[in-house]
């Protein structure tokens, strides 16, 4: 079994932050993406970005933008809800 050995995120030699733009493109899907899609996704990239800066620096900012994204993303979830039920029920395949 290996070893597990202490990180420190706050060396900028051993922290990587995680590939972004490779963890969005897994949310793009068969469909053409609608623009509450493609704003959750840009808003999901702000709060991943802000949420890091505030838990490894504790930028109290950083933390101000990740909650405001956070709130942003709520309603727009619920907007996209509504629309995915809609085009449910009208009979619209989606795939």
């Amino acid at each position: 079994m290996p070893k597990l050995v202490p990180v420190d995120l706050n060396d900028p030699k051993v922290y990587v932050e995680p590939p972004v733009e490779e963890l969005i493109k897994e949310f793009y899907y068969k469909i053409d993406p609608t623009n509450s899609h493609d704003r959750i996704l840009e808003l999901f990239k702000i709060y991943f970005v802000d949420n890091e800066k505030f838990m490894h620096k504790y930028n109290r900012e950083a933390g101000k933008r990740a909650r405001k994204a956070l709130l942003e993303l709520h309603h727009l979830c619920r907007q996209r809800r509504k629309e995915i039920l809609s085009e449910y029920q009208g009979g619209k395949r989606i795939i």
